[in-house]
């Protein structure tokens, strides 16, 4: 009789055994690029916390919020800065950035050298309020505001980024 009852539970420590096997060599076989393609942020915490997800167990994060976002690439970057250049007027400049950081994720770094593109502070502080929907890390976004010379352009600028961010 006792070797009926165990008979079923041998055959599912057996399967489960099975299952778990597989399971380790399915990760194993799973390529390892290193740390360059996982994000390290776990010196600070990520202020783009609504905009990440759940932390996928292959970063460096300790569990909090990974962005998801990218800036967009060296080469591409340098290639929208030339066509940046390539226009003549502040308002042809103002229409070619806007139309580039609406449809790429940058970088506060970027953001700031499109700035200085400009000759005018008008330009600048519409491309500061354009641009900073689509920044990757809105919490050094203070580097692209600093381009600004003037204060009032600047209170602009960090008005409309409180009014964006009100949780802040």
């Amino acid at each position: 009789m006792m070797k009926r009852a165990l008979l079923p539970l041998a055959a599912l420590l057996l399967w489960t055994g099975t299952m778990n096997a597989q399971q380790n060599n399915r990760n194993q076989n799973r390529p390892d690029y290193g740390n360059q393609n996982r994000p390290d942020h776990s010196s600070r915490p990520n202020p783009d916390a609504q905009y990440g997800r759940p932390c996928n167990g292959n970063c460096l994060c300790g569990g909090r919020p990974v962005n998801t976002r990218f800036a967009m690439s060296d080469m591409d970057f340098a290639d929208a800065l030339t066509e940046i250049n390539k226009q003549a007027f502040d308002k042809d400049k103002l229409r070619m950035a806007i139309f580039i950081s609406s449809n790429n994720y940058l970088s506060s770094d970027q953001i700031a050298a499109i700035s200085k593109r400009f000759s005018f502070e008008d330009g600048k502080v519409d491309l500061l309020k354009s641009a900073y929907a689509n920044c990757v890390d809105k919490g050094m976004y203070f580097k692209a505001i600093n381009t600004l010379t003037f204060s009032a352009n600047k209170d602009k600028v960090w008005d409309y980024v409180n009014a964006t961010n009100p949780n802040r």
